[in-house]
């Protein structure tokens, strides 16, 4: 006889059904939300530095695609589509990989629309959890996203790898190959690396293929910064290799600053897309179409703006509702690359000048980073860096993300995330808080 559930609904805090991480990143953030208006009120200043998003006043979302975003729903662009999103849409999104990659790997078939790179994340596990029935280990690479280790936790045994500080903890090959064994089923990573912005070379990326094709072992590689380089960041699939053990994610978050639309897409083999397929369709219908045109008007400016062809007019013609509401995107180019290239630009201001007031503390170092929004700040203090985020945002009104709260491992010291696309103005006063903060906490330690 069946047996109804019973309990009553309790938020996911601390809870031990989840693991280290994730129950530390969710207090982190019910912390912040319960007493930043408090905190505001009696300091009169909060500033979130810990935050994973760019912060939309400063780095809006360049103006032809809000635009687009308008009229789609303006002329109610609702529809049912495939469960893997608009076959067309995938299609666009297939020709730009395969001509930044410079390697025609891809068609529609290898491409799936999800709900945020977490979403794609969190399916294609599902997938391959699928296959093994829950029997193995996976190799995950710190620090990284808890929800990582959540979707694995108390079902495949975990085995975490982390590099050295000198590498901003980017883990070499044979640190990932060292870690292998006869029951290692996939390793999952972040490239460019959360939260520290390094990215493996050409010749790493050659070596993860070469590796999954003799270990027949899965990779997925969250690649959410990988359009955020403050320097050339090599493309995995450009290496000349089969690729089926290879799965990709990446989203729009991030590098468009549009985290509120939550689409994202997964790149992988055909089998893998089959399988999604069926997954998706018993988890929710199909990807919100009204985001479709958002998603076709940015690929396609952002092939021509690296030099790519423009889709040709029967394409056009076979989608011309969506073309209508696109509009001349080829007349749009020249704004487009001037907003992407300049907040680019200006990321790399704002890393400097957050590197540049860090100088002033002997407490605090932080690892540059070749990529992102984030770095990585080391502190000096006692006692955890949960605890010591709570005093410091209690007495400073400034936020930054815990080292617990990204699984971070304890005997690597002292870290925290911040992210450095904020407010000039007040993330200096923010910065200026903290380093006072931090000298005087160490004075008293002493």
């Amino acid at each position: 006889m069946n047996k109804p559930l019973k309990g009553s609904y309790t938020p996911t805090i601390l809870d031990n059904r989840v693991p280290y991480a994730f129950r530390y990143y969710h207090q982190y953030i019910r912390d912040w939300l319960d007493y930043s208006g408090k905190i505001q009120k009696q300091l009169g200043f909060y500033m979130h530095l810990g935050g994973g998003d760019v912060d939309r006043d400063e780095f809006p979302i360049p103006t032809c695609l809000t635009e687009v975003l308008s009229e789609s729903v303006k002329k109610s662009y609702f529809s049912y589509t495939h469960q893997l999103g608009n076959p067309f849409v995938r299609d666009v999104i297939a020709k730009y990989e395969n001509y930044i990659q410079g390697i025609n790997r891809f068609t529609e078939n290898n491409v799936a629309m999800v709900l945020s790179s977490t979403g794609g994340f969190s399916m294609s596990l599902k997938v391959l959890l699928q296959h093994y029935k829950y029997k193995g280990n996976a190799i995950l690479v710190q620090p990284a996203y808890p929800v990582y280790e959540g979707v694995l936790w108390k079902k495949f045994k975990i085995v975490k790898v982390c590099g050295k500080e000198d590498r901003g903890f980017l883990p070499t090959i044979e640190d990932i190959e060292n870690s292998i064994d006869s029951e290692t089923r996939f390793i999952i990573l972040t490239n460019p690396s959360f939260p520290f912005g390094k990215f493996f070379s050409e010749t790493e990326l050659e070596r993860l293929v070469t590796l999954s094709n003799e270990k027949k072992i899965y990779i997925i590689v969250d690649e959410i910064f990988y359009d955020m380089g403050f320097k050339p960041v090599p493309n995995i699939g450009s290496v000349n290799q089969n690729q089926d053990y290879i799965i990709r994610v990446k989203a729009f978050s991030k590098d468009r600053a549009a985290p509120g639309i939550r689409m994202g897409y997964v790149l992988g083999s055909e089998a893998l897309m089959n399988e999604l397929n069926l997954i998706v369709d018993t988890s929710y219908t199909c990807p919100p179409t009204v985001f479709d045109n958002f998603i076709v008007k940015d690929i396609l400016l952002r092939t021509l703006m690296k030099g790519g062809y423009d889709i040709d007019d029967s394409r056009k013609k076979e989608n011309s509702r969506e073309f209508e509401i696109i509009g001349n995107y080829s007349k749009e180019l020249p704004q487009y690359t001037r907003e992407v290239k300049e907040t680019i630009s200006e990321y790399i201001d704002y890393r400097d000048l957050v590197l540049s007031e860090l100088k002033a503390s002997p407490y605090i170092k932080a690892i540059v980073p070749d990529a992102g929004i984030n770095m990585g700040l080391k502190i000096d203090h006692t006692g955890t860096t949960y605890d010591f985020f709570k005093k410091m945002f209690f007495n400073t009104g400034v936020v930054l993300a815990p080292g617990e709260a990204f699984d971070m491992p304890k005997d690597c010291g002292n870290w925290y995330r911040l992210t450095f696309t904020n407010n000039k103005e007040k993330m200096v006063e923010a910065l200026h808080r903290v380093i006072k903060f931090v000298a005087d906490e160490n004075k008293k330690s002493r």
